[in-house]
């Protein structure tokens, strides 16, 4: 077997080994977006449950945020070992 992937998942790594364009590129390719993100954290949360996680802000809202309001999902994955466990949190996270 030959490993494809090599490179680490960016939320795994360390904020500090992380260069502010490869956050941009992240950004961009999860969001679709053309534009830089207005600005973004990365942290770790420790206690009962453990998680690390990048929030970014957009630059701009969307011009159809609230378009279809009710058919939108919200916008958040959770991944548990690098594994998607779920992207539907309508009861927990507003839709805008």
């Amino acid at each position: 077997w030959e490993r494809v992937n090599t490179q680490a998942a960016i939320w795994a790594r360390s904020k500090e080994e992380i260069s502010k364009d490869e956050y941009i590129e992240f950004y961009k390719s999860i969001s679709h977006d053309f534009q830089d993100p207005l600005t973004w954290t990365h942290f770790k949360a420790e206690g009962e449950v453990e998680f690390k996680s990048i929030l970014y802000l957009p630059s701009q809202a969307p011009f159809n945020q609230f378009d279809n309001y009710y058919n939108t999902k919200a916008a958040l994955k959770l991944y548990v070992r690098k594994v998607l466990i779920t992207d539907e949190f309508e009861d927990l996270v507003p839709k805008y």
